[in-house]
């Protein structure tokens, strides 16, 4: 299972190889309340792609086909912070 770190480290790519004005679209699932390291994004998630230079655009959220909540999301590179 991948961690809370694993995540940051792929943010933190993310951000060094998008240009300004790249667009990015993830399909993921929601962390349940109070689950930060399993399986999901949670809002620290969210957080920490604002924090990097990513400004969400859109997201349409949604349920599996197994019930479980999940999520589209287009994120845009407005800017690189380092």
């Amino acid at each position: 299972m991948h961690g809370v770190h694993d995540r940051s480290a792929y943010i933190h790519t993310l951000s060094a190889l998008s240009d300004v004005g790249a667009h990015w679209r993830v399909y993921a699932f929601l962390a349940s309340i109070g689950n930060h390291t399993g399986v999901g994004l949670a809002s620290a998630d969210l957080e920490g792609l604002a924090s990097r230079g990513f400004r969400l655009l859109e997201r349409r959220d949604s349920f599996d086909r197994r019930g479980r909540p999940s999520a589209w999301f287009l994120f845009e590179m407005v800017g690189h912070v380092r």
